[in-house]
């Protein structure tokens, strides 16, 4: 028989269960159809001006492929057991940790299975806009309890210039989708410090850190700003403690990935770069108040001016735009009492200070007047912080100068939608021109990559073992030009030979990479080219790689060499060789050290 308190109890649940859905329908559908339209409008601004097939063509250029070969790798660990934490199919045979961006590339690991890479790596591109813009609207309706206002900060995160530009290339600067929802949480944690507060607060810093370390910095950051500012809440006798159990927590459920990035911070010193990368990749304070110069109107314009801006042109492109800059005067002029509005002040100052880097730039400039006077700022002290230093490009922390200041502007657009009464009309309106402003100044066209076409000699060998290739030239740092763009073509190629390959495009690793190459006195002419001496006095013997490192094919790329180069790698390995001509614009030279066949084209 049914225990008649078990059966009450479990019937008041269930009644409760019916009310609180019931209460909660109108908000879900209002989250729902909010949701569906930043959706919409990703695919407006952000798919519709390129008009590609996501399954042919990468959104942006360069490191996507990178990128999508990482996404590739993913879902290859995963069918083929290996260990996730360490990329053996490159910088063969030392490997390579999985220190970035883990988080993205193995929760896309079914999308990759269904759809490929390519299609996958779009998509997430995509879903950075739409799911920062409904992140956005979640934490500001918290804030400001008005859909209007909300929905607005949310266009605003979601598409400002960065993002657009950090989309050509760089995964750990365009995931921006998460912070908001950290947010979110954090202000609820402090607001009601409940087991579920804390515990989603941890779960999604820690979404962020496996996202983009980058990120967690900057949230790090954000979080010591809050702390401080809201020191009476957080050093409070019955607070504090829930702060450092969301401490450990979050530090719980990164704690593998963390410990990867402490090992390779302790054994690798090129995880930090010098000085002079912080100088060169710090945002140029102009460029906060010029139009985007991705617009398709004003970008002609404002390009003029970024043309003369150092560092990467993806990157250093910090506008703020002029609605934006307007709507947060209002909120800061007539909002200056509210005390999160000028915590949020507090922060887009702090961090437009730091996105400066160590010195003041001006239109391209760091040195003025006569004597070549350098103007020093504050942001040279994170060169000098563990962690901190580790992010070298300082323009990237324009992300939460953005984040904040959209913050700022929902004061302004509460002020707004409060002089419009309690007319909706009027507020779906002013909402609707508002937008539409904001979207117009924001517009942007990214630059697009079709794939690669692969030659054919990769595709026969996919059911051969799996041994390792060496591609001629090998693979150099991103920064050591033209090496560093071959990726394009051999990161492409590894998706369809799963091989593990010599070299690698990573440039903390580079250098580990190339000194291990030079060492060797047979790896040493492959990977710099034979030089006289080697020519006169070498005898080139591939058992020595078959056996020592098990490598299965030499491949020259002719069109990567100069004719010079192509005829002194074959002068060096010989004319046992076999050519691929079957794409025009890489054609192969072929040796294959396993089975010494006559010439052959395939």
């Amino acid at each position: 028989m049914r225990n008649p308190k078990t059966f009450t109890l479990i019937q008041d649940f269930k009644n409760t269960l019916k009310i609180n859905i019931k209460n909660q329908q109108p908000e879900l559908k209002i989250n729902a159809f909010v949701f569906g339209l930043y959706v919409i409008l990703t695919l407006i601004m952000v798919w519709l001006p390129l008009s590609i097939d996501l399954r042919k063509t990468y959104i942006g250029q360069g490191e996507v492929v990178w990128w999508s070969n990482l996404f590739w790798w993913a879902e290859y660990t995963i069918s083929h057991l290996m260990n996730p934490f360490h990329n053996s199919l490159v910088f063969y045979p030392i490997g390579m940790d999985t220190l970035d961006s883990i988080l993205p590339i193995f929760l896309f690991v079914p999308i990759t299975y269904i759809f490929g890479s390519v299609l996958s790596y779009n998509i997430y591109v995509l879903s950075s806009f739409f799911l920062a813009g409904y992140g956005m609207f979640i934490l500001s309706k918290y804030i400001y309890k008005d859909i209007y206002a909300s929905f607005i900060v949310g266009l605003i995160f979601a598409f400002f210039p960065f993002h657009f530009g950090a989309s050509i290339s760089h995964v750990h600067s365009f995931s921006i989708m998460w912070i908001p929802f950290f947010v979110y949480y954090l202000l609820k944690m402090y607001d009601s410090p409940t087991k579920t507060n804390i515990f989603l607060a941890s779960l999604f810093f820690a979404m962020n850190a496996l996202t983009s370390w980058t990120i967690a910095v900057m949230l790090s950051i954000f979080c010591i700003i809050y702390a401080i500012y809201y020191r009476n809440k957080t050093f409070s006798k019955n607070f504090f403690s829930k702060l450092l159990m969301f401490i450990v927590l979050s530090v719980c459920l990164m704690f593998p990935a963390l410990l990867l990035i402490v090992k390779n911070v302790a054994d690798n010193e090129n995880m930090v770069l010098p000085l002079v990368s912080f100088l060169t990749f710090s945002a140029d304070i102009v460029g906060f108040v010029l139009p985007s110069p991705f617009n398709p109107i004003l970008g002609d314009f404002s390009n003029q001016f970024y043309s003369t801006f150092t560092g990467n042109y993806t990157e250093n492109v910090v506008s703020i735009g002029y609605s934006v800059l307007i709507l947060a005067f209002i909120g800061i002029y007539n909002y200056k009492q509210e005390k999160f509005n000028r915590f949020a002040l507090l922060s887009f100052i702090s961090f437009l200070i730091i996105s400066l880097g160590p010195a003041l730039h001006i239109n391209g400039n760091i040195r003025f007047t006569e004597h070549e006077l350098t103007i020093m700022l504050p942001g040279i002290l994170t060169y000098f912080i563990p962690v901190f230093n580790m992010i070298r490009v300082p323009s990237r922390y324009h992300i939460m100068t953005m984040f904040s200041i959209s913050l700022i502007c929902g004061y302004g657009l509460q002020y707004i939608f409060e002089k419009l009464a309690k007319s909706n009309k009027n507020k779906i309106i002013a909402c609707c021109l508002i937008s539409c402003l904001i979207l117009f100044e924001f517009s942007a066209v990214i630059p697009t990559q079709e794939v690669k076409q692969t030659p054919d000699f990769y595709y026969s060998i996919t059911k051969t073992n799996n041994d390792p290739i060496i591609e001629i030239p090998v693979i150099r740092s991103p920064l050591e030009s033209p090496y560093g763009a071959i990726m394009m073509y051999y990161y492409e190629y590894q998706k369809i030979h799963g091989k593990p390959i010599m070299g690698g495009y990573f440039n903390r690793v580079n250098v580990i990479y190339e000194s291990f190459m030079e060492q060797d006195p047979n790896l040493q002419p492959l990977f710099n080219g034979p030089d006289e001496e080697a020519l006169k006095n070498t005898i080139f013997d591939p058992t020595y790689l078959t056996s020592n490192y098990n490598v299965s094919y030499i491949v020259i790329h002719k069109s990567f060499l100069s004719e010079v180069e192509v005829n002194s790698f074959v002068s060096y390995l010989g004319d046992d060789y076999s050519i691929d001509n079957s794409v025009k614009s890489d054609k192969l030279i072929i040796y294959n050290l396993n089975n010494n066949s006559t010439k052959k084209k395939l």
